[in-house]
């Protein structure tokens, strides 16, 4: 019950439902739960609201439409599932989607009509109108699997990062509009890129660029000190 009780204080709810699990009995053993099980159990069961199965694959990323209608939930057997936050129906379920678990391998464009996943070397785009694919991004800059991405504040333009370059995308076209090589690393689990405010600035977690992305030029050397 030990380790129950250490996963509760390390808020690793999963983990905690799992080892109180071990001690439901199998048939015909002798039923040993007491009161602390059973307070125990009942702080396992979260405040979830509604589950949705995937056939035993876990769910690596998860995110929500702009307007919260739309909920992507990308799982490890290569699936998309979308779902009607509303009614919880699911709506469709899209192929393609490598990658490990991140925030940012998933999503969608701030007027909420592409949703952008992150694939084997590329970025697949489909429109949330059909969830018919409207762009697969890649070229020949692009290197290594795609980690992470985000949109622009203006949904015009999509910055993904490799394990050493950061692609430039137009959305639109479903073309690339330039590329950086050896970018500060962005490496599994450690992924983050955001947009400033004005668009003319992009910054990953090892610190900001001021690159504008239709300026084909590095940006300025970082500085120290």
């Amino acid at each position: 019950m030990s380790n129950v009780q250490q996963a509760l204080q390390e808020n690793n709810l999963g983990h905690a439902d799992l080892l109180i699990g071990k001690y439901f009995p199998k048939p015909g053993e002798e039923d040993l739960r007491g009161l602390e099980w059973r307070y125990l159990w009942k702080l396992c069961q979260g405040n979830e609201i509604f589950t949705i199965p995937f056939n035993g694959y876990p769910v690596n990323t998860v995110t929500f439409s702009p307007d919260g209608r739309l909920l992507a939930l990308a799982s490890f057997d290569n699936k998309i599932t979308i779902l009607d936050a509303a009614t919880k129906r699911v709506l469709t379920r899209l192929n393609g989607y490598f990658t490990m678990i991140d925030s940012q391998a998933l999503a969608f464009s701030p007027n909420g009509k592409l949703l952008a996943a992150a694939d084997k070397g590329a970025v697949k785009l489909w429109r949330a109108t059909d969830w018919q694919l409207s762009h697969r991004l890649e070229g020949e800059s692009r290197a290594g699997n795609v980690l992470a991405m985000v949109f622009s504040p203006d949904g015009r333009t999509l910055a993904s990062a490799s394990n050493n370059k950061l692609t430039f995308w137009n959305v639109a076209a479903g073309s690339e509009m330039t590329s950086l090589q050896d970018p500060p690393p962005v490496s599994p689990g450690d992924h983050r890129l955001a947009y400033s405010a004005d668009f003319k600035g992009i910054s990953t977690k090892c610190g900001p660029w001021l690159f504008h992305p239709m300026a084909r030029h590095s940006p300025p050397a970082a500085k120290t000190g």
